[in-house]
């Protein structure tokens, strides 16, 4: 939606009405992605939204040269997965969750938490972004705390003693784990 969005695009709710000027009136669908992700549900839960819980987003006023230069692989996936023309007819969204921003609360200094021997970082911990992290931003967030929490963790278990784990209880996981991975399903895993 970010690219749609970005040439033009504008998000209409299923009353057909252009609701981020109830959001960000000045920015509109260019506000960011935060934003645009809270509007959009915040429209869904008041009863705003699609009959399959979605808002539009519309490019179909752009001029068909524009689409097909500037978001060709948008036109084309839409047209193969959903035989959706995106020159003529708007594209139903709805706000995801493709990365967790906030969860484990830990000490700035090492990442550690008030579980002993416990670290988190990246999208388990809570991050330096609040709610609108920016796209490279969650690499350099995972070297820089990586580097400083392992060290921390390398340090704690130094002074551990090792604790000597059963063959059949090691076996017992492997079994698990390699019926994991070749289980043929519906979900990847």
């Amino acid at each position: 939606s970010e690219a749609a969005r970005g040439e033009g695009g504008i998000l209409r709710n299923a009353l057909g009405e252009r609701f981020m000027s109830r959001y960000d009136p000045v920015r509109m669908e260019l506000s960011t992605r935060d934003r645009v992700a809270l509007a959009s549900y915040t429209e869904i839960k008041e009863g705003r939204g699609t009959p399959n819980g979605g808002v539009w987003l519309d490019v179909s006023h752009l001029p068909r040269h524009t689409i097909m230069t500037r978001l060709p692989r948008v036109y084309q996936t839409l047209l193969d997965l959903q035989m959706l023309d995106i020159t003529r007819e708007p594209i139903e969204i709805a706000p995801t969750a493709h990365y967790s921003m906030g969860g484990v609360w830990v000490r700035p200094e090492d990442h550690s938490t008030d579980v002993r021997g416990l670290y988190a970082i990246g999208e388990a911990s809570s991050g330096l972004h609040g709610a609108n992290r920016l796209g490279g931003n969650s690499l350099i967030e995972l070297l820089v705390f990586g580097r400083i929490t392992g060290r921390a963790a390398a340090a704690y278990s130094q002074s551990l003693t090792a604790q000597p784990r059963s063959a059949s209880a090691i076996a017992e996981a492997r079994v698990e784990i390699d019926d994991l991975l070749v289980a043929d399903g519906p979900e990847k895993v």
